[in-house]
């Protein structure tokens, strides 16, 4: 009977708290987290006390103290390696970044966007919106296709499109 009552305080009490806890603004939130946690644990720290059930937290402490210990010890053998394992990931981002500068765009002739496209003569945007949609499902990326031919299938249709405008 009384293990009952405990059961239904600590959900009232949990119901409580959770509508209470909705109700701090969330730049608060982190800070009051903390605080009611640590309410929380005093509180079940209370309760084992109490009912007599402490030793076995206590064990459990004990059981993982050695084990935080050599890993404790292990991350500080490590350390250097970790440092090394850091700097050397960051210099070779540097290189790459060096080694490959940003690719610079080709100019896209009128003659060679026909000749990417397949066309002779240019009728209408349409027609070079239709085209460009089923080269790039036959050569997208996606679908086997290379970053190139996408890239090139793009640039003519800008080019064209472009040329269109101008005429």
């Amino acid at each position: 009977m009384i293990k009952s009552l405990l059961v239904i305080i600590a959900v009232v009490a949990l119901i409580y708290f959770l509508k209470f806890f909705r109700r701090i603004p969330a730049k608060d939130k982190p800070k009051a987290a903390v605080k009611y946690g640590l309410y929380i644990a005093a509180i079940v720290v209370i309760g084992l006390v109490l009912t007599g059930k402490l030793h076995w937290v206590a064990a459990g402490i004990a059981g993982i103290l050695p084990i935080a210990q050599r890993l404790f010890y292990a991350g500080i053998r490590f350390m250097p390696f970790l440092k090394k394992m850091y700097t050397f990931k960051k210099q070779s981002e540097q290189q790459s970044k060096q080694s490959n500068p940003p690719a610079q765009s080709s100019n896209m002739t009128v003659d060679k966007a026909k000749e990417i496209f397949g066309i002779k003569t240019l009728e209408s945007s349409e027609q070079i919106t239709k085209r460009h949609r089923e080269l790039m499902q036959k050569n997208h990326p996606d679908r086997g296709g290379s970053d190139y031919l996408a890239a090139q299938i793009n640039e003519a249709k800008e080019c064209l499109i472009k040329h269109l405008k101008t005429s």
